[in-house]
């Protein structure tokens, strides 16, 4: 996430006050716009285990190969694994059921330029993007 980026994220309220009929959850795009606030105060050590995940793409990851993200919301995972590999000719495939989700992510994505690489190449298709 860039700087500028960080400073719009939206601050997660959307169970702050009592709902009467509570509807069932759903990674719809109010969640997507309060997301990055959510997970990081939902799930302890976040940003570690996304560091990780680059970590051991750095380890194993091989040559020519696919790495897949499954549920991988605004990518993350995915962004961390591109910043870690060295190895040449390997796709990564960011796997999420939200349509609301992958259409973000790939907000992201787009012109994002990583060790030199661009991944603005990703397309959204039918649950996943691939680049």
């Amino acid at each position: 996430m860039t700087n500028d980026s960080a400073s719009k994220v939206k601050r997660d309220d959307l169970f702050a006050s009592p709902l009467g009929n509570v509807p069932r959850f759903a990674f719809d795009q109010a969640v997507v716009d309060v997301f990055p606030d959510m997970i990081q105060r939902s799930v302890p050590g976040y940003q570690t285990i996304i560091n990780l995940c680059g970590e051991l793409a750095a380890r194993f990851v091989q040559a020519d190969s696919n790495c897949y993200d499954l549920g991988c919301s605004l990518g993350a995972s995915s962004l961390a694994i591109r910043q870690q590999i060295d190895q040449p000719g390997v796709s990564i495939i960011a796997v999420d059921n939200s349509a609301a989700m992958l259409e973000r992510c790939q907000s992201l994505l787009d012109n994002k330029v990583i060790q030199g690489r661009e991944t603005a190449s990703a397309t959204t298709r039918s649950g996943y993007l691939r680049y």
